[in-house]
């Protein structure tokens, strides 16, 4: 009863929820190594900054404007107040953005039930082991969460003051969502909306006068950074931001061109992302199929909330497991209004208790130890430090080009030289030795199922590899395909 209280009950605040929060969220935040698509919004915002160009996103050379430019101008803002852009410059957006998904949950827990509700739904999402990795992610996907969440907690803060002010900022809101990632993050927060709009006609109130000029003021703040990186734009550079934007999200989402799985996915990843709460789920759902017609409006929204976004991320023919991240806090929701509303649930109060206390510290023992430790013995970091040190012997490290055949964008960020790094297909592998010959202070980048590829080109080079981070025993016999490896000639 103790733990409840504090987590929920009498003694508890959000203020102090938040705080044992971000001691998960931000210990440690920089320890880990970039991860895959980490180390893109890595290699972006170093080229950014060494330029001075913050419109036009390049990827070692190449125009990349897959994402909109809010997510790479928060970390570059970061780095800039740090002093530095390292890992933890890069995911602190995330994690700043995950602790105002918790504010914001909270929010619409209270408004919507009651202040118990509201902190145990806090509490949960907070203990969700997913949820937590995302935050420590330099990627726009938590970015996303916590801009749908901002947009929908404003709208029921003020449904029933509408005017000009409210839906201003509410389409201002939308447009920074629509601005870290791309247009799925309003058109969720729409989504999850329409339950209560046409409640009682509600959405009569919000078409009014005053809606053009606020829809106009959403416009602007997400045209504004598109017309100056236009206007701005220079010869050669090909992608185009708004084309982007078509591509990315109304070619992709009815017409995949990568990302294709299968349409059940999203069944078989909500447990996982729901762990360790996934197990009251079959009960929820059988709770809310038994009460339907007698719940009040506020418990069925969050179950229909779910649903419209589980039936739209399913409909798209582009799908993958993180894409799933924003029904997270919906869900909670709904399973936090079981546990304090349904006799059922309030059985399972003291173990959920328990669930959050052990949750929160074994994810702090995991973030602050474990992974630290693992990249203390090996990773890319050890092995760029390795191959400088051989690089240096035959010249200064600013005159060396890295050429990257199959190795991830994180090793080019790892592996920043003189130059900045070349991308070239594994498959053109064979186009290695003739790069090397012309620039003799080469590195060559790949990975391990490239590495004979890669090898019959500079047969003369040492080759360096990257040191594994768990114990041998735990790993393939040949190490893992994803091991990069280094060439130096």
């Amino acid at each position: 009863m103790t733990v409840q209280r504090w987590l929920w009950g009498e003694s508890a605040t959000i203020a102090l929820l938040l705080a044992v929060s971000s001691a998960v969220l931000f210990a440690k935040l920089g320890t880990a190594e970039l991860w895959t698509q980490e180390g893109r919004w890595a290699a972006i915002c170093a080229h950014m900054i060494a330029s001075g160009d913050y419109f036009h996103p390049y990827l070692f050379g190449e125009p990349y404007y897959d994402k909109p430019l809010l997510s790479y101008w928060l970390m570059i803002g970061v780095a800039r107040l740090l002093g530095r852009l390292d890992e933890t410059a890069l995911r602190l957006p995330s994690a700043l953005a995950a602790l105002l998904s918790l504010w914001c949950v909270y929010r619409l827990g209270k408004g919507r039930f009651d202040r118990a509700t509201g902190l145990m739904a806090a509490a949960l999402l907070a203990s969700c082991y997913l949820f937590v990795f995302w935050a420590r992610v330099a990627s726009a996907d938590m970015l996303n969460v916590a801009g749908t969440l901002a947009a929908v907690t404003w709208y029921f803060e003020r449904r029933e003051r509408p005017g000009f002010t409210t839906a201003a900022v509410f389409f201002v809101l939308l447009a920074i969502t629509a601005l870290m990632k791309g247009l799925v993050g309003p058109a969720i927060s729409i989504l999850v909306l329409l339950p209560d709009l046409a409640r009682e006609g509600r959405w009569r109130a919000v078409l009014r006068p005053s809606l053009v000029p606020a829809l106009l003021c959403g416009a602007a703040v997400y045209l504004a950074p598109f017309v100056a990186s236009g206007l701005s734009q220079r010869q050669g550079y090909a992608a185009g931001g708004l084309a982007m934007v078509f591509q990315e999200n109304a070619v992709r989402y009815f017409d995949a061109f990568d990302h294709e799985e299968p349409f059940y996915i999203y069944l078989a990843v909500l447990p996982v992302y729901l762990l360790p709460w996934s197990p009251f789920l079959p009960f929820v759902l059988w709770s809310l199929a038994r009460r339907w017609r007698s719940l009040p409006e506020a418990s069925r929204w969050p179950a229909l909330a779910c649903l419209l976004i589980f039936l739209f991320l399913t409909a798209s023919s582009s799908r993958r497991a993180y894409y799933l991240l924003p029904i997270v806090p919906f869900a909670v929701l709904m399973i936090a209004e079981w546990l304090q509303h349904e006799e059922a649930g309030a059985r399972w109060a003291t173990v959920s208790a328990w669930g959050v206390v052990c949750g929160l510290a074994g994810m702090f023992v995991w973030f602050t130890l474990v992974v630290p430790a693992s990249f203390r013995y090996g990773g890319e970091r050890l092995l760029a430090r390795e191959v400088r040190a051989q690089a240096e012997k035959e010249a200064p490290w600013s005159t060396w080009h890295v050429l990257i055949c199959g190795a991830p964008p994180s090793a080019g960020y790892y592996f920043r030289a003189g130059y900045e790094a070349k991308v070239i297909p594994a498959e053109d592998a064979g186009e290695v030795g003739r790069l090397v010959a012309e620039n003799p202070h080469t590195i060559v980048l790949t990975k391990r199922r490239f590495v004979e590829a890669v090898r019959s080109q500079v047969p003369a080079a040492t080759m360096f590899v990257e040191r594994p981070r768990i114990p041998s025993f735990l790993r393939p016999r040949k190490g893992s395909d994803r091991d990069v490896i280094a060439f130096v000639p």
